[in-house]
């Protein structure tokens, strides 16, 4: 340490050389001021302990190595895997064929990222790790430097979550199987009830006698719609709802709505106006059974909770253009109307605003929560607006292709094959019926006749081949679940002969799923019709494609 004139300490190297001059000696002295350096060392020094630090107390197994050897092995690394200085780090890989394709990658492609591999401690504890490695030089020679990451928690974690997947999934696929099951044979006893519902009103009866059974069928047709909304709900929870993209009026779903309703509505003595706004397009392209349903239910709600006046539907545009248009919909009664409390769950699944044991009003409260799901699929929201005593408006949204888009679809010829020409035989159509429940059978026959359709009946997809080998047939109604043979597999061996190419075969089946429509046009036939069979439908179905 120097100490300059004015007192100040100067850090310094001194150099004295003692240099000959003549018979004497003198000596030369040289003096480096050293604070720069020292301010350089110190800074180094700081880097150096922070970088010792931090290697230290890394989270992360590091090391170096030189030829296999670990050279360098940070703390951590030491007490994950217990890996000691000069030891091979092949010996901590639990296969060493991994080791070996570690290796390999690495002198191919100069490094190593993110690779998975399993490790082992020296404890014999199986360890999943992600490895990244890169050469560098280490002292001069060639080095490999280790970065490993623990994971296994994480595959832990994920092997759970896959289990767990499986698990939901199987459960969701049981569910739905359990759905299918139960929808079928639901629907097989009411196709029963119904049916001879149906026949016996058309019978001589007393006025008490068809009071009665009307009651039945109308108590039958409400537990059918449950039925409905339980398929639906499930559909929508299990993402297998699709849309249809179709072109369709607006008008014709007004007019289909007001022709459901009309009877309750005279029940009721009330009135339903329905307004449509100036300058929306004749044809919009989009799913009109999934629209009818949505203001299906909201009209049937208005018309349960209202008791005097009338309920009003309208549709409007708010946005859109060219391809595509938002419309608003809105459906306002007279009616009761909610408090703030009530509206606030009615979109919940299960939840109805009256949920008391004195409730006066029924239902399942799944149709809004169905709704709001078909009115987001549809691209829209759906919002209520009510008072206790002034009546109820409930508003959706919708998306819909209209304009150029709906006019260009709109002449588009149906998916389904064309029914049959006009035959010059003007014969009675004559039905083959394949079914083998003995009173699905007995209603299917009599509805039949009574339309003057001749009709034999097999009881099973085998009987119904032979029977399609010796008589001529117009048209076959073919039920889906039968013994020996179903009609699935019946309807595949049906088109396989040219002679019964043009033959319509309809599905008339307690099968609702979805895709058992598509199931049933795939092996061949060219309508589903699902039971409990409504006779004037299935009069409509028998005319489009005999055209008789």
């Amino acid at each position: 340490m120097h100490q300059k004139l004015n007192g100040e300490p100067v850090p310094a190297e001194i150099t004295l050389v003692r240099v000959k001059r003549g018979d004497s000696y003198i000596v030369a002295g040289y003096t480096r001021d050293l604070r720069e350096l020292k301010a350089k060392s110190a800074e180094l020094e700081r880097e150096q302990a922070l970088l010792q630090q931090i290697m230290e107390s890394s989270p992360l197994c590091f090391a170096i190595l030189v030829g296999g050897v670990v050279r360098f092995a940070n703390p951590f690394i030491r007490r994950f895997l217990g890996v000691e200085m000069n030891t091979w780090i092949k010996d901590y890989f639990t296969d060493p064929d991994d080791a070996a394709s570690v290796r390999e990658e690495l002198s191919a492609t100069g490094s190593v990222n993110w690779r998975p591999v399993t490790m082992k401690t020296m404890g014999g504890e199986i360890k999943e790790m992600l490895a990244n490695m890169f050469y560098t030089e280490y002292y001069g020679e060639e080095g490999v430097m280790v970065w490993l990451v623990d994971v296994t928690q994480m595959r832990a974690a994920e092997i759970e979550l896959r289990v767990a997947r499986d698990v939901a999934e199987q459960s969701a696929r049981a569910k739905s199987d359990f759905l299918a099951n139960m929808s079928h044979e639901i629907r097989t006893p009411m196709n029963a009830v119904l049916g001879m519902t149906h026949l016996l009103l058309r019978t001589e009866l007393t006025p008490k006698q068809r009071d009665y059974l009307e009651k039945t069928e109308q108590s039958a047709q409400a537990l059918l719609r449950i039925i409905g909304d339980i398929l639906d709900f499930s559909k929508i929870e299990a993402g297998k709802l699709e849309m249809e993209k179709t072109a369709f009026s607006l008008r014709e779903v007004f007019d289909g709505l007001s022709r459901v309703v009309d009877q309750k509505l005279g029940e009721k003595d009330l009135r339903l106006c329905t307004e449509i706004a100036d300058g929306l397009p004749q044809t919009l392209v989009g799913d009109p059974l999934r629209l009818h349903q949505i203001l299906l239910n909201l009209v049937s709600n208005a018309i349960k909770f209202t008791h005097r006046g009338q309920i009003t539907v309208k549709v409007r545009r708010t946005e859109g253009e060219k391809e595509s248009l938002r419309l608003l919909f809105s459906v306002r009664d007279t009616g009761i109307g909610m408090t703030p409390e009530q509206v606030a769950g009615l979109f919940t699944p299960f939840t109805q605003a009256d949920s008391s044991t004195t409730r006066k009003y029924g239902g399942t409260g799944l149709g809004l929560a169905i709704c709001k799901n078909l009115v987001g699929i549809m691209g829209g929201e759906i919002w209520c607006e009510s008072q206790p005593g002034v009546g109820t408006a409930f508003y959706f949204t919708a998306v819909f292709e209209g304009g150029a888009a709906a006019s260009q679809r709109a002449p588009a010829a149906s998916p389904e094959p064309c029914p049959p020409s006009r035959q010059a035989e003007q014969r009675p159509v004559r039905i083959l019926l394949a079914e083998d429940n003995e009173i699905n059978q007995m209603i299917a026959v009599e509805l039949l006749k009574m339309e003057g359709y001749p009709v034999d009946v097999a009881d099973n997809g085998r009987k119904a081949l032979e029977m399609l080998r010796n008589t001529k047939y117009d048209l076959v109604l073919m039920d889906i679940q039968m013994p020996e043979m179903d009609g699935l597999t019946a309807a595949a061996e049906i088109r396989k002969n040219p002679a019964w190419g043009d033959l319509p075969i309809i599905a008339m089946t307690a099968h609702a799923m979805s895709g058992d429509r598509e199931k049933s046009l795939a092996a061949g036939m060219n309508d589903h019709v699902t039971k409990p069979i409504e006779a004037a439908l299935l009069y409509d179905v028998i005319r489009k494609w005999t055209n008789k």
